[in-house]
């Protein structure tokens, strides 16, 4: 699958952790542009279109939490973000619940209108 994402402050002597920011359902990166401008200075920023919305991948399966959630783990990976603050609306928020189950080395997870519901059972 291939994600397409934006990215402000690619310097890495930003001085706070890198932030991965999870558009809500039937939206994309760019629902981001307006906070970006305005943190990006101080962060670098990533937003990536995730699974079936904007310039990614139309994907016919995977939509469920798990699936979306592990697509954001290798999302990371493959820009080498070992820590990151994630930030999610509405439906990205529920991909952060699913987070802490893939990837353990998330230093923090804030949502935005996001209902973890049912997502208890992978918190560790």
């Amino acid at each position: 699958m291939t994600i397409h994402y934006l990215e402000w402050n690619t310097d890495s002597a930003a001085g706070g952790l890198p932030i991965v920011a999870l558009h809500g359902l039937a939206s994309t990166a760019h629902w981001y542009e307006r906070l970006a401008a305005r943190l990006n200075r101080h962060y670098r920023i990533v937003a990536p279109d995730q699974r079936g919305h904007g310039q990614t991948t139309q994907a016919p399966a995977g939509y469920d939490w798990q699936t979306l959630a592990a697509d954001v783990a290798g999302f990371m990976d493959a820009l080498g973000l070992e820590k990151a603050a994630v930030l999610g609306h509405s439906w990205g928020g529920n991909d952060d619940c699913y987070l802490l189950s893939p990837l353990s080395s998330l230093s923090s997870i804030r949502t935005l209108n996001a209902e973890c519901r049912g997502g208890g059972k992978f918190w560790r």
